[in-house]
């Protein structure tokens, strides 16, 4: 088929303007991982699940925090990306908390956020990818303390655009999340190994 201007435009347009919220299950948080192996990170349960980082006794940066997962790995050198989260700030932070996007060759967007009270509050900001990608990796967006400090972070929203969301919203579906589920618990396995796409999942297993 042979693309016309217009419809080449419109089709850039819905790329770049595209709000989804690119976070994995935000609302349960069902996979995500350490950064930091003995980084003190647990999960919280309140309105939506927290992930609880608490960093103690630190006289240098250590980055620990958590990782989680995308629904892509498609990204372009230059496009802005937008976040939103609720943080829980219990013990005021010494050094900034940080938001890096990672691809498997390397970093690609990065921001940080200082803060300056305790409480319930809601961090928004815009990154910019630094370099094209496709090379994904299984948590490629990391949050992180960079020294002490305990706080908690829910409802994170990262979407394309250089507007930051103004409300959390979750695009991850009931099914994406079995589908994933099955996925990972069958990762090393020949059912795994042989599909053709992930829409295969269902009837091949």
């Amino acid at each position: 088929m042979v693309m016309t201007n217009q419809i080449f435009q419109t089709e850039v347009k819905k790329y770049v303007e595209n709000n989804s919220n690119l976070v994995f299950d935000p609302t349960n948080f069902s996979k995500w991982g350490k950064k930091q192996a003995e980084a003190n990170v647990i999960e919280v349960q309140a309105g939506t699940k927290l992930l609880r980082i608490t960093n103690t006794g630190k006289t240098q940066a250590v980055y620990h925090g958590f990782a989680l997962p995308l629904t892509t790995s498609t990204f372009r050198q230059g496009e802005k990306l937008s976040y939103r989260m609720q943080v829980w700030v219990d013990a005021l932070p010494d050094a900034p908390l940080g938001i890096e996007l990672w691809s498997s060759d390397g970093g690609l967007a990065s921001d940080s956020v200082t803060f300056t009270k305790t409480g319930v509050q809601y961090i928004t900001g815009t990154m910019t990818v630094q370099k094209s990608s496709t090379k994904g990796r299984e948590f490629p967006l990391e949050i992180w303390l960079m020294k002490n400090g305990q706080v908690a972070i829910g409802q994170v929203s990262l979407i394309r655009g250089e507007t930051p969301p103004n409300e959390f919203k979750d695009d991850t579906s009931a099914q994406d999340v079995v589908t994933q589920t099955k996925v990972t618990q069958l990762y090393d396995s020949y059912a795994i190994q042989t599909l053709t796409n992930a829409g295969a999942i269902d009837t091949q297993i």
